[in-house]
């Protein structure tokens, strides 16, 4: 990282990348790469995915409860 209040270190950076096509193509490769990864359709399943997940869990644990429940009433009905 650069300092963006050094002027001469902006202005080298400029240089550098101006003049250096293939460094250009190399890290733009590189980046367009990684963009990939975060498409709308990508980002969506993986949204999606995790809701299912929540509710996955979340019914299994009202399912958990339930039968806990209903294994708590039996047992105190035998009591009273």
């Amino acid at each position: 990282m650069i300092d963006a209040n050094d002027i001469r270190s902006l202005k080298e950076v400029i240089l550098f990348v101006a003049g250096n096509k293939p460094w250009r193509d190399r890290v733009g490769k590189r980046n367009r790469n990684v963009a990939l990864e975060y498409s709308w359709e990508r980002s969506a399943y993986r949204l999606v995915s995790f809701y299912q997940e929540i509710l996955k869990n979340m019914k299994a644990n009202l399912k958990f409860r339930s039968s806990e429940l209903a294994f708590r009433l039996k047992h105190s009905q035998r009591i009273g």
